[in-house]
């Protein structure tokens, strides 16, 4: 498989990112919220790589910290939102029905909304926290992973397998 040579780049670029972003703990560098204001905006030297922001504190050691909660926000609200779209969806598309017109009405009004928006919205509604940053994320994303697993729920649903359990008694949990 033969990809172009600023895709192999990028790929690299993100997996360097990902492992500095995990290995951050292990590294002998600065706090990111320790504070020298006698050298604020120092330039970079050999004890801090990418100098001293604003306040005197380490540029390197907030970048690098800052990517390891990025990640973390990032990874969990995918497989979260992932995991809660999935499984709405595949029961919508299953059930079929008054269940399914609700889920996708719930949908498309999530989905009409700006993302953006929405997400400012319930985080101040929940208030300032990392986690509930991620569960308003969850909440505007879980719809597109919905009506993904919906249409292939679907076509499953009337797949030669499907119709076979179904003409030999199977029960709706079995199938």
């Amino acid at each position: 498989m033969r990809k172009s040579l600023s895709f192999w780049i990028g790929i690299t670029v993100v997996c360097i990112l990902i492992a500095l972003a995990l290995i951050t703990p292990l590294l002998p560098i600065q706090n990111p919220t320790t504070q020298n204001l006698a050298e604020q905006f120092a330039k970079p030297s050999s004890e801090h790589w990418l100098g001293l922001g604003e306040n005197g504190v380490d540029v390197l050691s907030q970048i690098m910290w800052g990517a390891r909660l990025s990640l973390f926000v990032g990874f969990g609200t995918v497989l979260f939102s992932g995991f809660v779209g999935i499984v709405v969806g595949s029961v919508a598309g299953y059930l079929r029905g008054g269940w399914d017109k609700a889920i996708l009405r719930t949908i498309e009004i999530i989905q009409s909304f700006p993302g953006i928006l929405l997400v400012i919205t319930l985080t101040v509604i929940l208030g300032p926290s990392v986690y509930n940053m991620m569960i308003a994320m969850t909440a505007t994303a879980w719809a597109g992973y919905a009506r993904l697993a919906r249409s292939v729920t679907l076509g499953l649903r009337e797949r030669e397998f499907v119709i076979a359990a179904q003409a030999l008694g199977a029960s709706r949990r079995v199938i």
